[in-house]
């Protein structure tokens, strides 16, 4: 294990997969992925109806709850993250699919100069390998696979055509010009199997001599000297380390781990700090804060002649 590079990525999930892609393009950079789980080659994991039974793997994911929430009946609410390579795109449910470009506007209106949703679409388009659509809002020749799964469920198709025959708009493009509507999503699967962001963009370039990875590995801080940021403590197999970083270091560790890093590290609200007994290296109230989450509301029928992916879940049905 070397104990200095150029640059260190903390989390190999979708965005640590990527970056350690293109930053190790260059030979003269040396990168370091460290990632918390272990690798990826739990069979479920590329399993597309297994997707489910990884929620709560606690090897794979960090497992959280949401604290009681006053309006659910105090109910807690299970909020799975990955912990693999690839993150939560190699526990998630496959579905391809971006944010509302009027959000990325609302980004840039804040003052966030380049996040708008017209800069973001030529870096859409790029990471793309679409199966099926050809046209401005789609690439395909990226390292992401992207397909509309064939076949699908007879009950999924009984589901879109009572869509249609009660007249709601039909949508064979949730990323194309317009959200709204029913119709298929894509997904990130390929030749049957999960294709994460680690299948897309990690596994090809490993063998890169300037690349290396950690994987079991906990950062437990970052390190900072005259608020610069210079390495990483990190525990291997109840072994404490330090990594040096000559360069950047570069949190993608999600939108739960990586505040909770930075407020580890003396970086965050001071009275939160203080009351953790963590030295404050920098006042930042808003690391932390402001999360929004998109939450569902899952409809349960009743259906009868049709199997339903709760059956094709069971044992016997996924071996069939």
């Amino acid at each position: 294990m070397k104990f200095s590079h150029k640059y260190i990525i903390i989390g190999a999930g979708s965005a640590g997969c990527v970056l350690a892609n293109k930053l190790s393009e260059n030979p003269e950079n040396s990168v370091l992925l460290i990632e918390a789980g272990p690798m990826d080659n739990y069979s479920s994991i590329k399993m597309p109806l297994a997707a489910s039974s990884l929620f709560k793997n606690k090897k794979y994911g960090w497992c959280y709850e949401t604290e009681p929430e006053k309006n659910l009946n105090n109910r807690t609410i299970n909020w799975p993250r990955g912990k693999t390579l690839g993150g939560s795109s190699s526990i998630n449910g496959m579905l391809y699919i971006r944010g509302q470009a009027e959000d990325y506007e609302a980004w840039e209106r804040a003052g966030n100069k380049g996040w708008g949703y017209r800069d973001l679409m030529k870096y859409f388009v790029a990471l793309e390998n679409n199966q099926n659509h050809e046209d401005q809002y789609h690439g395909n020749f990226g390292s992401l696979w992207v397909q509309t799964y064939e076949p699908i469920l007879e009950a999924s198709k009984s589901f879109l055509n009572a869509c249609k025959k009660y007249g709601l708009t039909q949508n064979n493009d949730f990323n194309g010009d317009d959200q709204g509507g029913f119709g298929q999503y894509q997904v990130n699967i390929k030749d049957g199997q999960r294709f994460s962001a680690a299948d897309a963009f990690l596994k090809p370039v490993l063998d890169r001599t300037n690349l290396d990875l950690l994987t079991n590995a906990l950062v437990e801080k970052v390190i900072t000297s005259n608020k610069k940021a210079i390495g990483v403590k990190v525990k291997i197999k109840n072994e404490v380390h330090v990594i040096g970083s000559t360069s950047e270091i570069i949190l993608c560790g999600g939108s739960i781990n990586s505040p909770q890093i930075l407020m580890l590290s003396g970086i965050g609200p001071m009275k939160h700090l203080k009351d953790h007994q963590i030295s404050v290296i920098q006042d930042l109230p808003g690391v932390g804060q402001n999360l929004q989450d998109h939450l569902t509301v899952n409809i349960s029928y009743k259906i009868n002649k049709l199997k339903t992916f709760s059956e094709l879940m069971k044992p016997l049905g996924m071996v069939k």
